[in-house]
């Protein structure tokens, strides 16, 4: 779960950056207005929605150990998937300003 939550606020930090830079857009259209905000305070929302994810995710690992580690496995592995795209535009952007 810390694993999950970290790459929840750790895309929010990237993504951040690469908007702030004008490298990047929020494709995902339920988080992009997070982005209108101050910092601290997206960042305040993310923090929040991954408290809301971990407690879904302990009811879950209470009804249903099963379910859980295949469900979570889903989530580290799109997580997973996400963070390498932000991996793609930053060397992108590094290897622009050499």
């Amino acid at each position: 779960m810390l694993f999950l939550n970290v790459m929840i606020l750790l895309d929010f930090l990237l993504t951040y950056a690469g908007i702030s830079l004008g490298i990047v857009r929020e494709a995902n259209p339920l988080i992009a207005w997070t982005f209108d905000l101050a910092f601290w305070q997206g960042f305040m929302i993310r923090i929040l929605g991954a408290i809301f994810v971990s407690i879904i995710f302990y009811a879950l690992y209470k009804m249903n150990r099963k379910a859980f580690r295949k469900v979570l496995i889903f989530a580290n592995t799109v997580n997973v998937m996400v963070l390498m795209m932000h991996l793609l535009w930053i060397y992108a952007f590094v290897k622009s300003v050499q």
